[in-house]
């Protein structure tokens, strides 16, 4: 009776041992550019979906592969020895992307990153900004008055 318990024990830690070693990191890009993020799981992962502002854009199984929702995501993964990595990149980002990317192992937890699409004006207005203080403080430049 002693030994059927501690095997419980040990069939209930490996069942478990399905985890996110790592997930993603945020990730500040500019409309219309790509934006990739990395996921790495132990070998032992079943299936993988990658959701952006909760919506599920990409599902990965170890058995068939990547499941792809739309021609904006792409999928790649590289293994290790130890560990499955899995990369989903957002070919051409739109602000509507801006919010949550999550990382999500069946059965074994999540992990999130946060996305921030610029506009290009935003950009353009950010630098004349800074461009204006820098060239109004030090005289190194003339500055601009009128736009």
């Amino acid at each position: 009776m002693h030994y059927s318990i501690c095997l419980v024990f040990f069939l209930q830690t490996a069942i478990d041992a399905t985890q996110i070693l790592q997930g993603p990191q945020n990730a500040n890009v500019l409309v219309n550019q790509p934006a990739s993020f990395n996921c790495t799981l132990t070998m032992d992962w079943t299936v993988l979906i990658w959701n952006i502002n909760q919506y599920s854009v990409l599902t990965i199984t170890k058995q068939y592969g990547p499941i792809v929702n739309s021609n904006r995501y792409m999928a790649h993964n590289y293994t290790t020895t130890t560990s499955f990595i899995s990369e989903l990149t957002i070919l051409q980002t739109e602000r509507s992307d801006s919010g949550t990317v999550t990382c999500i192992l069946q059965n074994g937890g999540q992990m999130n990153a946060s996305l921030s699409v610029q506009g290009w004006c935003t950009f353009v207005i950010i630098i004349f900004f800074l461009f204006q203080k820098i060239c109004c403080t030090d005289r190194v430049f003339p500055c601009v008055e009128n736009l």
